[in-house]
């Protein structure tokens, strides 16, 4: 008896669900949205493959040296711009 009930419970759960009035998303919906997933998981992508370059250090060409030893020197970083804008006015405060 103990199997039946089971059993009819769980034919009729998604006859509820669907008299709830709870709306399935169509293929062409559920389309969308994967698209849109996969578009802001590319743009995730990029933006991490580009703070990796960025931390890679720069390095200018070698240089050999008279004694025979090679040279290589890094590329000073570009300090970084404040956070605030200069006044529109144009003068320095």
């Amino acid at each position: 008896m103990k199997r039946h009930l089971l059993l009819a419970l769980l034919l009729l759960t998604p006859i509820q669900a669907f008299a709830q009035g709870s709306p399935q998303p169509t293929p062409k919906e559920q389309m969308d949205e994967a698209a849109k997933a996969a578009e802001q998981a590319a743009k995730d992508l990029i933006s991490i493959m580009g703070i990796m370059l960025r931390s890679i250090p720069q390095y200018e060409m070698p240089v050999i040296l008279e004694n025979g030893d090679i040279l290589i020197r890094r590329v000073p970083k570009e300090p970084a711009a404040p956070d605030e804008e200069p006044p529109a006015d144009g003068s320095k405060t």
